[in-house]
This record gives structure tokens, sequence and C-alpha cells, in this order.
């Protein structure tokens, strides 16, 4: 199923417009176009790092060429946080997860496939440096794919046809909490109350983590990595993934 469209910034910005009862014509609404747009900004970089957004999820994959090292990283990975998991698919199908030697101190581990046996001789971690994807040891020519599961960032909302990351509504209410303490033209604890109950909501439609699984909704709780189809998942690797 295909991905639904976050609304742009420029339909943000008239419900936002709407919902705060600003004005009483278009006009004098647009004249608070630069608070808003930040407002809308704001609140989606902290709906966007206080959630995991499932359907933000992607897996890609690259051939693994015997000997190499360094691979490329997507160009919307800008730190290794981004990335949830690295694996490799041999010439006879199994899979295993490589471990994320961020410090350097991993050298000699092994890793385990999806039956947790040992894979013994074969690439065992990743490690993200000068802007690539390092894995080690070397791999050998048995080794065909490497899968990179990550969250791009959030999108920037800088054009009007700029679409948000997260989820429209609580983005919408979000800002237009901000704007109204801010103008002071009503009281915005009721729409606080709101959005806490629709992101309640959200979370509630997130069945729990399961291993080697995938998600069914597209928010969870934070910290809570999202199920794509990892390891041993029933959906292809080298499709883009989402709940929806």
């Amino acid at each position: 199923m295909s991905l639904p469209l976050g609304k742009t910034l420029s339909e943000l910005r008239l419900a936002v417009m709407i919902r705060a009862a600003l004005a009483t014509t278009l006009d004098a609404g647009l004249a608070w176009t630069p608070i808003i747009d930040e407002y809308l900004r704001s609140n989606q970089e902290k709906l966007f790092n206080e959630f995991s957004w499932c359907r933000l999820e992607t897996t890609v994959s690259t051939a693994i060429t015997l000997g190499q090292r360094d691979y490329d990283i997507p160009s919307e990975i800008q730190n290794a946080g981004q990335i949830h998991r690295v694996s490799v698919i041999d010439n006879t199908g199994r899979i295993w997860a490589l471990n994320h030697n961020e410090d350097g101190g991993l050298e000699n581990a092994i890793a385990r496939d999806t039956n947790n046996v040992q894979v013994n001789g074969k690439m065992a971690w990743y490690r993200i440096i000068d802007g690539v994807l390092r894995v080690g040891p070397p791999p050998d020519a048995t080794q065909v794919t490497l899968v990179i599961e990550m969250m791009p960032g959030a999108s920037r909302l800088v054009a009007d046809l700029d679409r948000c990351s997260v989820d429209s509504e609580a983005l919408i209410q979000a800002a237009t909490a901000d704007l109204i303490d801010r103008v002071g033209v009503q009281d915005s604890r009721m729409i606080r109350a709101g959005l806490a109950r629709h992101l309640g909501n959200l979370q509630s439609r997130q069945r729990p983590p399961m291993a080697f699984s995938f998600a069914s909704q597209n928010l969870v709780g934070p910290g809570y990595k999202c199920g794509t189809p990892s390891v041993g998942g029933n959906v292809p690797y080298t499709t883009n993934w989402n709940p929806f």
C-alpha cells in the first residue's frame, strides 16, 4: 500500500490560521505566516524526535563487492542513530544482522543468523566512518547483499508544497496551541488536551513490539524502534516498506 502523504506547509498553515481564529480575513491572517511556519517546523521536529514514526522507515539494499569494506550510505542519513539495522544476505539466502561497532571495540565480534547460529568467518560488524558505512571482516564471494534499515530525517517544511513527515493533525494542534499562547486570543489548554488524546489514540493502535515482524500503525512510544521488515521478515528487503 502507498504511503499516505502528510499535508503541505500551505495546508498546515491555513489550518492553523483557521483554528486559531487570528483574523476575519485571509489577508490579515497571512501576516502571521513567518510565525506560524516556525511553530510548524519546531513542533514537527519535537514530534519527530519524541516518537518513532514507523510509516517513514525504509529499507535499502546494495550489492556486496568481494573484499570491499566501505559502502555509501543513503543521503538521508546524517548520523548513525538513523540506522536501525544493517544485515547481510549470502548466496544461500542466509541472513544475519551486523553488530554496530560504534566505538571500535567489536573488531572480533561474531554475528548470529536468524536461527541464532553463529556466522563464523563472515562480516560481523559495521561502523559509520567519514560518511561511509564500513564493514568487517572484509566480505568474501558468498556474501551478496547488504541491507540497511533506516529512518530518514524529517522534511524541512520550507516551501509551500513541502509535506510534513509526522501526523498532520497532531502537528496542526501543536502549532495552533503555541500560536494561541502567543497571541492570547483563547485558552490553549483544551487544544493541548485534545492533542494528548490524539497522540494517545495513535499509540493505542500500535501493536506491541514483535521480533522479526512489523508494525501495524505509524506511531509508537518514545524509544521504541519500529517493527520494520527485519531479518527473517516476510517483506522483501528490496522494496521500501511502510505499515499503511
